[in-house]
């Protein structure tokens, strides 16, 4: 489907950041909060969004 598997594994954390994101703009005011709400700590979040070179930003609350 993407031709690749490479490109699968990028295409599936570019879905999560768009998910976490959503999260953080619409429910939750913090990172802290989503990770509990989520079952997951924050580190778990953090490394799976610095896979494709993303790092939370606490000010605005979204990874950039």
């Amino acid at each position: 489907c993407f031709g690749s598997s490479k490109a699968w594994f990028k295409a599936s954390f570019v879905m999560l950041l768009s998910f976490v994101n959503m999260k953080l703009r619409d429910e939750f005011s913090s990172l802290d909060e989503l990770a509990a709400a989520c079952s997951a700590t924050v580190q778990e979040i953090k490394d799976a969004l610095g896979k494709i070179n993303y790092e939370y930003n606490e000010a605005q609350n979204q990874f950039k």
